[in-house]
């Protein structure tokens, strides 16, 4: 080889390590927050798709000209949180309704009885009060869903109350609350958040830390 060829060589082998170092320096850097978003959206999407048809059927009541479902999700009620909604339709023409006032009340037929929820918050209110249902938020808009609390398993009433313009009506479910699931169970989402986090800085730290060493 001549020393021009070799000083050609050289000269290239400069170049691409000059091209490789500014590539390195110009790669987007991964991003934390991206990464914890994406986690977020996939349990959301997750979630959604489990409430997308209102849930498992609990009753079905006929009343005032109406059909009335109660739904719940999860289908099997533990004591704690749980999501209740109603889907209303006209008996006649089985239309859905999707005007009306509905509001949703619980009642434990014996109460403090079965194994109690003790709440992660000292604040989440748990007892027997009525919670409007509302047809916003996520999910299929034909249902009017309420977030509700059960203190403990047993026996419970729900009672579902309807008013739209003159009409009026009240109408009750008898439901069977299971005890409560366990904390793993119930708070997964919650545990898993920090768990994406600490793992998606782990993962940018290490890129950073490798590109770093090729600069």
């Amino acid at each position: 080889m001549s020393g021009c060829e070799g000083e050609e060589l050289s000269r290239g082998r400069l170049e691409r390590a000059r091209y490789g170092a500014g590539m390195s320096r110009t790669l987007p850097r991964p991003n934390c927050l991206a990464i914890v978003l994406a986690a977020f959206l996939a349990i959301g999407s997750i979630a959604s798709s489990l409430r997308a048809d209102g849930g498992a059927v609990q009753g079905q009541r006929s009343v005032a000209g109406w059909d009335v479902f109660l739904y719940s999700h999860p289908g099997t009620l533990r004591a704690g949180p749980n999501e209740l909604s109603v889907f209303l339709q006209n008996r006649g023409g089985r239309e859905p309704v999707l005007d009306a006032d509905v509001m949703v009340h619980v009642q434990a037929a014996v109460p403090e009885s079965g194994s109690e929820w003790i709440p992660p918050c000292c604040r989440m209110k748990v007892g027997s009060g009525a919670q409007a249902a509302s047809r916003s938020g996520g999910g299929n808009r034909l249902f009017y869903r309420a977030p509700i609390v059960f203190g403990h398993s047993g026996e419970w009433t729900v009672t579902v109350s309807i008013r739209r313009g003159e009409e009026s009506a009240i109408v009750e479910f008898p439901v069977r609350v299971e005890p409560p699931a366990p904390p793993l169970l119930a708070y997964w989402p919650m545990l898993f958040l920090p768990v994406v986090a600490v793992g998606g800085f782990m993962w940018r730290e290490r890129l950073l830390a490798g590109r770093g060493g090729h600069a």
